[in-house]
């Protein structure tokens, strides 16, 4: 009994502490849980906390009200539409984890972002980076929601700058040998999305 207690708090504690320091980020999460009641297969997509089913054609496609709140054409999920896969930057970004460890999470993505893995089981943290990284727009949205200074979030540019044009000499040895391993499509992908323009497009 004690033991599932302690389970029950250790959850909890982990939601609030997850909830509290990215809201937006547990916000656009808990939304996308609840897509799983359409039977129709010309209507797979399950507006949130409603019975409503769409086509995919309505998502994001410049006209509101498919979804009784709108959230068809919620800006995070346009974004996420057309960023790759969360499973797919989830892998990649657990891989690297595990190759490299602490110094490839915050090169990366900075301090907070490395604070996360002390408050959070590993694949916790790394789904909120995840999440973040497929729903905001560009990279100032994705700074401001991870808490970078402004240093990490030149340094995060210049990376992605450095991979996306192949002058990577003055990059670590562990984030060169990641581009090949996934961080250079992923990258790539970013930018074709406009993750690097100051004002989203």
């Amino acid at each position: 009994m004690k033991i599932v207690f302690i389970l029950i708090c250790f959850f909890l504690s982990n939601m609030i502490d997850a909830k509290l320091t990215f809201p937006m980020v547990y916000r656009w999460s808990k939304r996308t849980d609840s897509m799983n009641g359409c039977t129709d297969p010309t209507e797979p997509f399950q507006c949130p906390g409603s019975n409503i089913c769409i086509s995919l054609q309505f998502i994001c496609d410049g006209h509101p009200g498919d979804c009784p709140d709108d959230y068809d054409e919620d800006q995070g999920l346009c974004v996420a539409a057309r960023r790759p896969p969360k499973d797919t930057i989830r892998r990649l970004l657990s891989a690297q984890y595990s190759n490299f460890g602490p110094k490839f999470i915050e090169y990366l993505f900075g301090s907070k972002a490395l604070q996360l893995f002390s408050a959070l089981p590993p694949i916790k943290a790394i789904d909120i980076i995840t999440i973040a990284l497929s729903v905001s727009p560009t990279i100032d949205e994705f700074a401001k929601v991870m808490e970078m200074t402004g240093d990490e979030r030149n340094r995060l540019a210049n990376v992605l700058e450095s991979l996306h044009t192949g002058q990577v000499s003055k990059l670590p040895a562990y984030i060169v040998n990641s581009a090949s391993e996934g961080l250079g499509t992923l990258t790539n992908q970013l930018i074709k999305t406009n993750f690097l323009k100051t004002k989203y497009i």
